[in-house]
C-alpha cells in the first residue's frame, strides 16, 4: 500500500506531499489544474520513462513510501540490492535534474531504472484510457483470463511451460544432430583413438623420469664398473700392496689405542678413527655390490627405450607430461559418451516424441481449464455490467486453438486433421467478444465497445479479479469518461467494493464517484503573473461538500448545488 507521495518541481506542482490511506482515495479539481500530474509522478516511481517538460526545477523529484507485509516479493528483492526497509516500510525515490541523467533509488541504495519497473506488477496497476488498450490485445486477454482462473491453472500452465521449453531444447538438438552427423563422427573417431592408444600404453605418473634413469644406466654399464671398481680397491685390501683405506685407518686406530691411556683427547680420536673404519667397511661392501650387480642387457634396454618413445608420443599428442595425458583420457571419455548419446538419433527422436506427447496432454488439460474458467467470467463479468447501465449487454470469453506459424512450424500437434500451434503459453487464443445491446452480434471488444463501454468493461473486470490480485493498490485515470447519472454513481459503488479489497486511487471528474471515497483530494490551480502553479490538499466535511457541489454545476455556494452535493453523500454513505 502507498503511504505518501511527495513531489517536488513536477510539472505545475512545485511541492506537495500526499498522505494516502487504505480504501477509496479520489483526485478531483478544473481542467488543466494538475490532476495527471500526481499520476505522472507515481509513474516515475514504477520506473516509466519522464515526459518531456515534467521537471520543472532543478531539484525535480518524487518520492513514495509503501507499506508491504513480511516476505513480500518487493522486499526480498530489495533486500538482494542492499536497500533498508523499516517494519516492512519502504522508500522509493526518483530525481530528475534537467539536461542530466536521473538517478533511482529504493530504501537509500542507487538503482537503474529498470529496477523500479521490476516492482511495478507488484505493487500498482495502473487503469487509464492507454491501458484499455491492453484488453484489445489477445495475449493480454489471455493473461487476464489466467489471473482469473487462479492457481490451478497457474500450475498446469506451469507445467506446460516445462514441458515446452524441454521440446523447443530437444527440437534444436535433433535439429544440430543431425545436420551435424558429419562432424561429431569424425571428433568421435579421434576420441576413441587416443582413449585406445593411452589403453594401450597404460602409462603410470612418474613413469618418465624412471624410464630414463633405467636407460641412462643401462646405456653406461662398462663406465660405471670401471669407477665404482677403483672405489672397491681403494677401500679394501684388494689394491695394491695392501696400501687400501681401509688397512690405513686400521693402523692408524691402532697406534693412537695404544697410547690413548695417556691423554683423553687420544682415546676420543681412537672412537672416531673407528667409526670412520666402520663407514668405510659399508661403503667398500656396498661398492663390490653394485659392481657385482652390474650386467649389460641390451634387451631391456631396448625395451626402455621404445617405453620412452611411447610415452614422448602421447605426450606430443595430448599433454606436456603424462599426469596431463591421463587428464585428457579422463575428459575424452566423458565427451566420448556425450557425443555417442547425441549421436543416437534414434534414441533421440524417441525421446522427443515422448515429450511432444507429454506437451500435448499438458496443452488439452489447459485448454480444458480456460475454457470451464472462461464461462465462469463471462457470467461474472456480465452480472456487474448490469449494475453499470449495460444490463443487456453479454460478454463472451471465447478460447479457440491457435493456429501454426508455419507449414514448417516443429511445434504444430496433428489431430484429426487439425494443426495447432504450441507457444509458450499454450495452443489457446483467447478473445473477448462484446453484444453491447440485443439484436448486436458478438464482436471482439476493440469492434463491439465504445470508450466509455471499454472502461465499464475494465471497471467490472477488476472487481471481478478483485479477490485474487496480487496489487495491493489499483489506480484509475478517468475511467468513468464518457459516463454520468446513474451510471456513475454505480460506478463509484463498484469502486467503493474494490476498495475493501485493495487500496484504490481514483482521478475523477464525475461528483457520483468522488462521493464514494473514503478519502477526497483536490488539486487547485493558482496564477501569479505568468506563472501557474498547483497545489494538492484534503478536503472534509463542508470543504469536500463545496467540492462535490462544484463538480456537479461548477459552483461552490449554489444552494441547490450544495443539497445535491449532501444528498448524493448521503446516498453514498448507506
Amino acid at each position: 500500500m502507498i503511504d505518501y507521495l511527495r513531489l517536488s518541481g513536477i510539472g505545475v506542482v512545485s511541492e506537495a506531499e500526499i498522505d494516502l490511506a487504505g480504501g477509496l482515495t479520489v483526485l478531483t479539481g478544473e481542467t488543466g489544474a494538475g490532476k495527471t500530474v500526481v499520476l505522472s509522478a507515481l509513474g516515475l516511481l514504477l520506473g516509466a520513462k519522464p515526459a518531456s517538460g515534467l521537471a520543472t526545477s532543478p531539484q525535480a523529484r518524487v518520492e513514495g513510501g509503501w507499506t508491504m507485509p513480511e516476505g513480500h516479493p518487493v522486499l526480498e528483492r530489495a533486500a538482494e540490492l542492499g536497500a533498508h526497509d523499516e517494519n516492512g516500510h519502504l522508500i522509493i525515490s526518483r530525481s530528475l535534474p534537467p539536461g542530466g541523467r536521473g538517478r533511482c533509488q529504493v530504501g537509500g541504495v542507487g538503482v537503474p531504472a529498470t529496477v523500479l519497473a521490476e516492482f511495478a506488477e507488484q505493487l500498482v496497476a495502473v487503469h487509464g484510457q492507454a491501458d484499455q488498450l491492453l484488453l484489445r490485445r489477445p495475449a493480454a486477454q489471455r493473461a487476464l483470463l489466467d489471473r482469473f482462473a487462479g492457481p490451478g491453472l497457474a500450475e498446469i500452465l506451469a507445467e506446460y511451460r516445462r514441458h515446452y521449453q524441454e521440446v523447443v531444447a530437444l527440437d534444436e538438438r535433433f535439429a544440430a544432430t543431425v545436420a551435424d552427423v558429419g562432424r561429431l563422427e569424425v571428433e568421435i573417431a579421434g576420441l576413441r583413438e587416443g582413449l585406445e592408444l593411452i589403453a594401450e600404453v597404460d602409462p603410470i605418473p612418474g613413469e618418465t623420469a624412471q624410464q630414463r634413469e633405467e636407460v641412462e644406466r643401462l646405456g653406461r654399464v662398462d663406465e660405471l664398473r670401471q669407477a665404482v671398481s677403483i672405489v672397491v680397491s681403494a677401500l679394501s685390501d684388494e689394491g695394491p700392496e695392501g696400501l687400501d683405506v681401509r688397512t690405513v685407518l686400521a693402523q692408524a686406530g691402532r697406534a693412537v689405542q695404544s697410547v690413548s691411556d695417556a691423554d683423553s683427547l687420544l682415546d676420543q680420536m681412537s672412537d672416531r678413527l673407528a667409526d670412520l673404519l666402520a663407514s668405510v667397511e659399508d661403503v667398500a661392501l656396498d661398492a663390490r655390490r653394485y659392481v657385482d650387480g652390474l650386467e649389460a642387457d641390451p634387451g631391456r634396454l631396448a625395451h626402455c627405450q621404445e617405453r620412452l618413445a611411447r610415452l614422448a608420443d602421447l605426450c606430443r599428442r595430448y599433454g606436456p607430461d603424462i599426469e596431463s595425458v591421463l587428464i585428457w583420457g579422463k575428459q575424452a571419455n566423458s565427451r566420448l559418451l556425450e557425443l555417442e548419446d547425441a549421436l543416437d538419433v534414434d534414441r533421440l527422436r524417441n525421446r522427443r516424441e515422448a515429450a511432444r506427447a507429454a506437451l500435448t496432454r499438458s496443452a488439452a488439460a489447459l485448454h480444458e481449464a480456460r475454457e470451464e474458467a472462461a464461462g465462469r467470467l463471462a457470467a461474472a463479468v456480465e452480472a456487474e455490467l448490469r449494475d453499470l447501465a449495460m444490463p443487456k449487454a453479454r460478454l463472451e470469453v471465447a478460447v479457440s486453438l491457435a493456429q501454426p506459424r508455419s507449414d514448417q512450424d516443429p511445434l504444430a500437434w496433428s489431430a484429426s486433421d487439425l494443426r495447432v500451434g504450441f507457444g509458450p503459453d499454450g495452443v489457446d487464443e483467447v478473445v473477448l467478444l462484446l453484444s453491447p445491446h440485443p439484436g448486436a452480434k458478438p464482436a471482439p471488444i476493440a469492434r463491439a465497445a465504445s470508450g466509455g463501454e471499454l472502461s465499464r468493461v475494465m471497471l467490472a473486470l477488476e472487481v471481478v479479479l478483485a479477490a485474487g490480485a496480487t496489487a495491493p493498490t489499483f489506480v484509475f485515470d478517468e475511467v468513468d469518461a464518457g459516463i454520468g447519472g446513474q451510471t456513475a454513481v454505480e460506478v463509484g459503488r463498484r469502486l467503493a467494493r474494490l476498495a475493501r479489497q485493495a487500496q484504490v486511487l481514483v482521478v475523477t471528474h464525475l461528483a457520483q464517484v468522488a462521493a464514494f471515497a473514503d478519502d477526497h483530494l483536490v488539486i487547485e490551480k493558482s496564477v501569479a503573473g505568468e506563472v501557474t502553479t498547483s497545489n494538492i490538499r484534503h478536503v472534509r466535511g463542508e470543504e469536500r461538500r463545496k467540492e462535490i457541489a462544484r463538480m456537479l454545476s461548477g459552483q461552490t455556494d449554489s444552494r441547490h448545488a450544495l443539497a445535491h452535493a449532501a444528498e448524493l453523500l448521503g446516498l453514498a454513505a448507506d
